[in-house]
């Protein structure tokens, strides 16, 4: 609630030394979404996440309304308190609503038209949300304004909007100077990533990435070793699972190359 990413969770976690839910000394950013996210570790039980659709196959899927949820509050012990929960709840929301987003439908709303989620304003930084003025006359226009402006007004933000025309000439405009231009806008743009990436703090020595790779593969052997004694839930299990899976594969690219 401090403002702290799921990456500096996890790094303030191994600086005080805290074991993982396996025993391992080694926290990722995942770990820490699962945690924070998960009604399981405020103490509460929520049944039928998944349903099973094919009795034969046993293929399960996520449950999106097709079946009736039950939440039991106060099952076992938690591990945070239900008030974190829900305040990570709203400020997720919060920080989603800034970037334009709508938490459970992000695909729909970042892709709604071309230009969505890709236009920012140059005065305080959130999007740029699609808007129709007069629409019931004869001058209706389309155009494009800060979400700041549109939801706080001029005092937050004094960011002008912009005729949709405008954008969309100006997005051909550079396409059309990048395609005749494409190889030097390669050479450039692999050039500036490169910069970036030697830049970045948390930038890896490859060592360093195959000791992650490998610390990686223990934690999934000590999660297997959990299963097979019935020591671990099986929807905390699978959350592991994938959340060390989706790690290693990052690793494994960042340690390969693109």
């Amino acid at each position: 609630m401090e403002g702290k990413s799921y990456e500096a969770i996890a790094k303030g976690l191994m600086r005080d030394n805290i074991k993982t839910v396996i025993g391992g000394d080694r926290w990722w950013d995942s770990s820490i979404t699962i945690i924070l996210t998960n009604e399981k570790y405020y103490g509460a039980l929520l049944q039928q996440k998944t349903i099973t659709v094919d009795f034969l196959t046993h293929k399960r899927i996520k449950n999106q309304g097709q079946e009736q949820q039950y939440l039991i509050e106060e099952n076992h012990e938690p591990i945070i308190s239900k008030e974190m929960f829900e305040a990570v709840k709203k400020e997720k929301e919060r920080r989603a609503k800034l970037k334009g987003n709508i938490l459970g439908d992000r695909k729909k709303y970042s892709s709604k038209y071309p230009l969505s989620s890709k236009v920012f304003c140059g005065c305080c930084g959130t999007n740029f949300k699609r808007r129709t003025w007069n629409s019931n006359s004869a001058s209706k226009k389309v155009v494009w304004q800060c979400r700041t402006y549109v939801n706080e007004g001029k005092d937050a933000c004094d960011s002008k909007a912009v005729d949709e025309h405008v954008l969309q000439d100006a997005f051909i405009r550079v396409f059309n100077r990048m395609y005749d231009n494409k190889d030097s806008f390669i050479r450039t743009l692999k050039a500036n990533i490169q910069t970036i990436l030697s830049k970045r703090e948390d930038n890896e020595p490859l060592h360093e990435v195959e000791q992650n790779i490998e610390q990686l593969k223990m934690d999934l052997k000590a999660l297997v070793n959990l299963k097979l004694r019935n020591q671990i839930d099986d929807d905390v299990y699978d959350e592991e699972n994938s959340a060390v899976g989706r790690t290693s594969a990052e690793r494994n690219y960042a340690s390969e190359g693109p």
